[in-house]
């Protein structure tokens, strides 16, 4: 798949994900719960929708479990660093918006194509190469 339309495709399933991220980061601080912890459990149920989305959808992988396993452990290992900048760039941006959940969306924004990239170059990569 062309670099455009693949993009587009992880634009898709990201914004359904960010879609889940939103709505969960708001509700939880509704209830009062901390910043952190609303953004840390907002962006796992994210991550599990993007996962499955970008796996099957976005890079065409496999659904075996070789495939999901494979592509795994590097998801983990971009999502927690992607979670750690996000509450380190959300800390610092809060104080400029009149509502937490627009802090959000604008670093979840800023993360976007950096991600792309990393998932189009490592976390999914094609039997250990890059994609052409």
């Amino acid at each position: 798949m062309r670099i455009g339309r693949q993009f587009g495709v992880y634009v898709l399933g990201g914004a359904l994900a960010f879609g889940l991220d939103v709505a969960v980061f708001w509700l939880l601080r509704q209830w009062g719960a901390p910043l952190w912890l609303a953004n840390g459990v907002a962006r796992l149920a994210g991550a599990a929708l993007a996962y499955g989305f970008h796996h099957l959808w976005t890079f065409h992988q496999s659904a075996d479990k070789a495939a999901w396993g494979a592509s795994a452990w590097r998801y983990a290992v971009q999502w927690m660093a992607a979670t750690a900048l996000s509450i380190g760039l959300l800390q610092a941006a809060v104080g400029f918006f009149e509502q937490d959940v627009h802090a959000k969306i604008l670093v979840e924004a800023v993360l976007l194509v950096g991600n792309f990239l990393l998932a189009r170059h490592w976390v999914y990569r094609k039997n250990g190469n890059h994609w052409p």
